[in-house]
């Protein structure tokens, strides 16, 4: 399995890959493999879960669920993920509902680590922890980033739209 070099903020985090192989990661224990078929749902959006995910083959896409009003529902795709890369991971900084679905668009293999249980290995073993935590703050900094630069982008587009840039 080859991680994708993803640009800055994508889902991607290496140091989690190289833990699945420390002797003390214990398959079973802390992680397992899952293989999931196309067009299923990994994470639902509103469902809270105690995962993340790993992708070791195939491709996901994380699409949100938009009502744009009168019964009318959209599903776009925010993001897609590929081998080497890394969803799910808020499951370790807290237990709130999920924002956005995860659903594989070919079949997936998947490592699923157990959020406590990772936590619990990473805060007995902070030589191996400090760095996937670090890494893992750098992956999220850049999806804020984006995500901020997407959110001005769409704020302007909808201003111009409506003609209210004129007015500000």
């Amino acid at each position: 399995m080859e991680p994708d070099n993803s640009p800055a903020g994508e889902a991607q985090l290496d140091r989690l890959f190289e833990l699945v192989e420390h002797p003390g990661f214990i398959e079973g224990e802390y992680w397992s493999r899952e293989n999931i078929p196309a067009n299923t749902a990994v994470i639902k959006k509103g469902e809270r879960s105690a995962q993340l995910y790993l992708v070791c083959s195939g491709r996901l896409t994380v699409q949100d669920d938009l009502e744009l009003g009168e019964n009318r529902r959209i599903k776009p795709g925010m993001a897609e993920i590929g081998v080497g890369g890394v969803f799910g991971e808020l499951a370790l900084f807290d237990n709130e509902p999920h924002g956005c679905s995860v659903v594989a668009l070919t079949d997936v293999e998947l490592i699923s680590i157990h959020a406590p249980e990772l936590l619990q290995f990473l805060a007995e073993n902070s030589e191996i922890g400090y760095p996937i935590i670090f890494q893992m703050m750098q992956q999220l900094a850049g999806r804020f980033r984006k995500t901020s630069q997407r959110t001005a982008a769409l704020f302007a587009w909808g201003l111009k739209a409506h003609g209210i840039e004129t007015h500000l």
